[in-house]
């Protein structure tokens, strides 16, 4: 299951960089995100219908080979409570949810018409089943929930799968941005009673992208330390 191509969205996280070195280079890569600063990374901004059409209709997909996709998009602004900003709802909800959405499912539907088959990961957030208090997040990673399970539904019976990783806490560039108080109380809010490792939630992401069976499609694989 480790062959075949690849495709990674959000691929400049940290969190994508520690997956992909543990993936081995067998296969394909097709490596997108908003910024492009990373060697091997194209341009793709997952809120942006166009971009994501565009990147979908490029790639070389054809019957009997199998595919596997990982969505590590996250943004976060971590600063504040939601202050009533719409713009900033929207912007949140867009990138995270929305966009991730029609690449996922785009994907989805271009695997079982061209005869392929396949494998998408999300990774979501515990926030999702906590909330937050930057509200289009929590809100976001929530709905991705039902974007794994409903996948599932629809296409695992043609031979692709659809499973979330829902993370807590990790240390991460985006969790440095939250404020050092929230960061102290999320930490302290799952059994182990500290902030994760990226490598403990980057070998949970590999194993489901590359090893785990077929039987978890549908699944929500949480990675939070009890949280």
């Amino acid at each position: 299951m480790t062959s075949g191509p690849l495709v990674v969205v959000g691929a400049a996280g940290d969190l994508a960089r520690s997956v992909l070195a543990s993936c081995g280079t067998s296969g394909d890569r097709y490596l997108f995100d908003r910024r492009t600063d990373s060697a091997g990374v194209a341009g793709c901004d997952v809120a942006v219908a166009s971009d994501v059409e565009r990147v979908l209709d490029r790639l070389p997909v054809t019957a009997g080979q199998h595919w596997r996709m990982l969505s590590a998009v996250g943004w976060f602004h971590g600063q504040s409570d939601w202050d009533g900003d719409w713009r900033e709802l929207r912007a949140s909800i867009e990138t995270n949810l929305t966009g991730v959405a029609h690449f996922a499912s785009g994907l989805a539907y271009r695997l079982t018409a061209a005869g392929a088959t396949g494998r998408l990961v999300t990774v979501g957030s515990a926030a999702g089943r906590k909330g937050s208090r930057d509200v289009a997040y929590g809100t976001a990673k929530a709905g991705l929930v039902g974007l794994v399970r409903s996948l599932s539904k629809v296409y695992s019976s043609h031979g692709v799968t659809a499973i979330g990783v829902e993370p807590g806490l990790f240390d991460s560039a985006m969790s440095r941005k939250q404020q050092p108080v929230r960061r102290a109380l999320a930490a302290a809010g799952n059994d182990a009673g500290r902030m994760l490792e990226l490598s403990e939630v980057a070998d949970v992401v590999h194993y489901v992208l590359c090893s785990a069976p077929d039987a978890l499609s549908g699944s929500i694989v949480p990675v939070g330390g009890g949280y």
